[in-house]
C-alpha cells in the first residue's frame, strides 16, 4: 500500500479547509495586494465553509471596503465548493452588472488554472468533471456535473436559472446611502425576484455581504425579518451592548453567530491593523465624516453619538476675517401666517466666505412663521444690512413668489432646485461641517436654538434651518474659491 506524499496530503487538506484554499489561490486571482494572513481571514473563511457544509442556512456579513470579502466569497469560494460538490448550483449579484462579472471571470479563469485543475478528485486517469465549453457570455459558466455559477444584478438583470444559494455581494452603490428608492428596490429584488429563485424551497441558502450604508439597508431589513446570522465586523471593536440586532438574532456582537463565533476583540482594537493601519482608519473618518463612517466601517449606520453632527464639530469665531469675499442669502421659505405649534418657518441666512479660504461663517439669521410678506421683509431688510452679492431662493413653496416680486427690486435674486433627499444634502455637507469649515459666532441670540436642530437632524421637529443651510453650502462646494481646495 502506498504512502500519500506530502504534497497529496496537503491537497488534500485544501480540499477539505477553505481556509487553505484561500491561501494556496489568493496569489493567483489577486496579484496587487499580497495576502497578509490575519483573524478575520479565518473568521470568514470558517462562516463560507459552514454554509458549504449546511450549518448556516441564511447569513448577512457585515464588514468595511478593503478587507477581502469580494475576491473570498465571489471568486475563491464558488471554485473551492465544486472541488468537492461540482453539482453546485450558485447565483452571485452585486449592484453592478460589471462588477458581479468580472468576479465571475476571475472565479472561471482560476478553476481553468492548472494548479485547480491538478486538485480535481480524478475518475480513472481523468478529471471526474471538467467546465463545459466556454459559452458567449462572460457572466455565466457551467461544468459537466450539473453545476453553474451564473451572474445577477440588483440593478435590473434577473437570472433565469435557480440555484441552491443566492449570494449578493454589495446590493447597492455607496452613492446611493441615502437614496429612499435605490434601498426600497434593493429590498423588492431580495424578496421577490430572488426569493424564487432556488432548486429547492426547502433546502435554502441566503447569503448577503456588503459595508453598512443606511438604517434601512438591505442588511437592516434582513436583521429586521430575522432568521438570519449576523457576521458583524466593525474596523474598530465595540462593547458587546452596542449591537444593533433585535433580540434572539444569532450575532458575533452579542451572543455569537450559529457557529459560536463571538468578536475576540477588546473595544477599539482593529479589525486588520496590518492593513488598515490606525493612520488609515483616522484617515477614513475624515474622508467618510461620522454619518459614513458609522455605516461603512462601525457597521453601525446611526452613528454612535446620535446625531450626524455634534456641537463641537463647528468652529466658533469672536468677529469676522475682514468683508472681502461671497456673500449670499440663502432661503427656506416655507413659511405660514400661523403662529401655531407645528406650522413651518421662514428661515434665511447671511454666509460669509473669505476670499481664498475654504471657510464659510455663518453671520446672521431670519427665523419666523411668517407668510410672503413677512418673507419678502426678511430678504429686504438682509439686504440692507448685508453687501450680499446671491440671494438664493429654494424654488418651492412661497419660494417662486418671492422671486417673481423681488427679481426686479433686488439683483442677484436666484431660484434653486434642490437635488436629492434633505438627508443626502446634509451628508453631503458633514465633511466639511466636521473638518470645522463652517464658523458660527461666539455668541449669538439664536445660536442655541440653531445647534439644537442641527445636533438632532433629521431625527428632530424641525429642518427648516438645515435646509437654508445646506442649500448655500452645497452651492460652495459645487464652486470653491480661491483655487483651495473645499474639503482642506
Amino acid at each position: 500500500m502506498r504512502l500519500p506524499t506530502l504534497r497529496e496530503i496537503d491537497d488534500e487538506l485544501v480540499r477539505r479547509d477553505f481556509a487553505e484554499f484561500i491561501k494556496r489561490f489568493w496569489g493567483q486571482v489577486e496579484q496587487s495586494m499580497p495576502l497578509v494572513w490575519t483573524w478575520h481571514f479565518q473568521v470568514l473563511a470558517d462562516h463560507f465553509q459552514a454554509i458549504t457544509d449546511g450549518k448556516i442556512a441564511r447569513i448577512v456579513v457585515n464588514i468595511p471596503p478593503g478587507h477581502g470579502k469580494s475576491i473570498i466569497s465571489a471568486v475563491l469560494w464558488p471554485a473551492w465548493e465544486w472541488l468537492t460538490r461540482p453539482g453546485l448550483r450558485s447565483l452571485f449579484g452585486s449592484y453592478a452588472y460589471g462588477l458581479a462579472e468580472r468576479d465571475s471571470i476571475r472565479c472561471r479563469e482560476l478553476i481553468r488554472s492548472e494548479e485547480y485543475r491538478r486538485l480535481i478528485p480524478r475518475k480513472g486517469s481523468k478529471p471526474s468533471w471538467a467546465l463545459k465549453p466556454l459559452p458567449d457570455r462572460l457572466d455565466e459558466f457551467h461544468n459537466t456535473a450539473g453545476g453553474f455559477r451564473q451572474v445577477y444584478s440588483s440593478g435590473g438583470k434577473a437570472t433565469g436559472l435557480r440555484g441552491h444559494k443566492v449570494v449578493m455581494d454589495d446590493p447597492i452603490n455607496v452613492a446611493d446611502a441615502n437614496s429612499t428608492g435605490a434601498l426600497r428596490e434593493a429590498i423588492r429584488i431580495w424578496d421577490q425576484s430572488l426569493s424564487s429563485r432556488f432548486v429547492d424551497p426547502r433546502a435554502v441558502q441566503r447569503v448577503l455581504i456588503m459595508q453598512r450604508l443606511n438604517v434601512g439597508d438591505l442588511a437592516g431589513h434582513c436583521l429586521n425579518v430575522g432568521g438570519y446570522d449576523h457576521l458583524s465586523l466593525p474596523s474598530e471593536a465595540r462593547p458587546l451592548h452596542k449591537c444593533c440586532c433585535p433580540e434572539g438574532t444569532a450575532c458575533s456582537q452579542r451572543g455569537g453567530t450559529s457557529i459560536g463565533f463571538v468578536d475576540p476583540r477588546d473595544p477599539g482594537q482593529l479589525l486588520n491593523p496590518v492593513v488598515s493601519t490606525a493612520d488609515v482608519i483616522a484617515q477614513a473618518r475624515r474622508d467618510l465624516g461620522s454619518f459614513g463612517y458609522a455605516g461603512q466601517h462601525d457597521q453601525m449606520p446611526t452613528p454612535l453619538e446620535g446625531g450626524l453632527v455634534r456641537r463641537e464639530n463647528f468652529g466658533t469665531y469672536a468677529q469676522l476675517p475682514g468683508t472681502h469675499g461671497d456673500w449670499a442669502q440663502s432661503w427656506d421659505l416655507k413659511g405660514s401666517a400661523s403662529k401655531l405649534a407645528g406650522t413651518s418657518y421662514c428661515c434665511g441666512w447671511v454666509l460669509f466666505r473669505p476670499r481664498g479660504s475654504a471657510n464659510v461663517y455663518v453671520v446672521d439669521r431670519f427665523r419666523d412663521r411668517v407668510g410672503i410678506v413677512g418673507a419678502i421683509g426678511g430678504i429686504r431688510r438682509f439686504s440692507t444690512l448685508y453687501p450680499t452679492a446671491t440671494i438664493r431662493v429654494e424654488n418651492k413653496a412661497l419660494g417662486p413668489a418671492a422671486i417673481e416680486m423681488l427679481h426686479d427690486e433686488i439683483p442677484g435674486v436666484v431660484a434653486d432646485d434642490p437635488d436629492g433627499s434633505k438627508v443626502q444634502r446634509f451628508v453631503a455637507c458633514q465633511p466639511m461641517i466636521e473638518a470645522g469649515n463652517v464658523l458660527v459666532p461666539e455668541m449669538a441670540p439664536w445660536l442655541d436654538e440653531f445647534m439644537d436642530e442641527i445636533t438632532a437632524f433629521p431625527n428632530g421637529l424641525n429642518d427648516d434651518q438645515v435646509d437654508a443651510l445646506t442649500q448655500q453650502l452645497l452651492h460652495w462646494r459645487a464652486k470653491p474659491g480661491g483655487g483651495k481646495p473645499w474639503w482642506t
